[in-house]
């Protein structure tokens, strides 16, 4: 197990993944650790889950009818993505942790659901879906009241698929890529290169955003509820997103305009990893 250092004193004083704690508001006390994505690293941490109905949508003080089991890790990124647009939605969901630091990913049980065994995982009445941009691409088609967030029309969703695709092998996979070695504590420094890689994603999503209010067009669509998850991420680990004033403005406006689903409190476990991130670095 590695060790994580508090820089808060001189003498730089180890601090082990189960003594970091992240405070939710969840209803039902839940404690699970978490495992590094890569099956070969055995790097835990504890978070502490209370309350955690309240990641359940009410929509005017009661819940929507359709309830979705979804295997999901707060930590994971793409999992956030999902929760976030289901508050949207307002999907009841059924939360079902996956801890993998009991290799529960690895259980025949859930490798039936999927043989991936990744997070996000949606099981809606027996028909299961995997990979988080997919995911909502099928809870918008099946249960908004209308196509705004991923519109129907041929060439509006195409420029919306087109930005869940950057995101998935640009954006998000650099700063993944860049940051996360040293968050787990397999590295004490990013690559500089690495770094040029997340540099050019910002470039292209400036650009991007150049004559639009989101990132697919002058409507929020599922694009933003994927692109803002990744940016919060690369914020968290320290990346300067000042220097492209179009994603400060639109970033900004998302966040914004995602409150009202509870974008900071379903984000927060972002936090956590920021923490590891700076203690580990030089």
């Amino acid at each position: 197990m590695p060790m994580y250092y508090s820089n808060s004193r001189r003498v730089r004083e180890p601090i082990f993944p189960s003594k970091i704690t992240l405070k939710l508001n969840i209803q039902e006390k839940h404690i699970f650790n978490f495992l590094n994505l890569s099956a070969q690293a055995n790097y835990f941490c504890d978070l502490e889950l209370e309350n955690l109905k309240t990641l359940d949508v009410e929509e005017n003080n009661k819940p929507r009818i359709m309830t979705i089991d979804l295997y999901y890790l707060s930590l994971s990124p793409p999992s956030r993505a999902v929760i976030l647009l289901t508050k949207a939605l307002g999907i009841h969901l059924n939360l079902k942790v996956i801890d993998v630091s009991k290799g529960e990913q690895y259980k025949s049980k859930f490798i039936k659901v999927n043989p991936q065994h990744t997070v996000p995982t949606i099981d809606d009445n027996g028909f299961i879906l995997t990979e988080s941009r997919a995911i909502m691409g099928y809870l918008v088609d099946k249960y908004a009241k209308n196509d705004s967030l991923y519109p129907k029309d041929p060439k509006q969703r195409g420029i919306v698929d087109e930005r869940l695709y950057f995101d998935l092998t640009r954006l998000y996979y650099n700063i993944f890529n860049a940051y996360i070695f040293v968050a787990f504590g397999m590295s004490n420094s990013v690559d500089d290169d690495k770094v040029k890689q997340i540099a050019r994603g910002f470039e292209i999503l400036n650009t991007y955003l150049e004559n639009s209010e989101f990132v697919a067009g002058e409507n929020l669509t599922i694009a933003d509820f994927s692109i803002v998850i990744s940016v919060g991420l690369a914020e968290i680990f320290g990346f300067d997103i000042t220097a492209y004033d179009n994603v400060v403005d639109w970033y900004n406006r998302c966040k914004e305009a995602l409150e009202k689903y509870g974008y900071e409190k379903v984000n927060a476990p972002a936090e956590l990893l920021g923490e590891w991130f700076r203690a580990n670095s030089q």
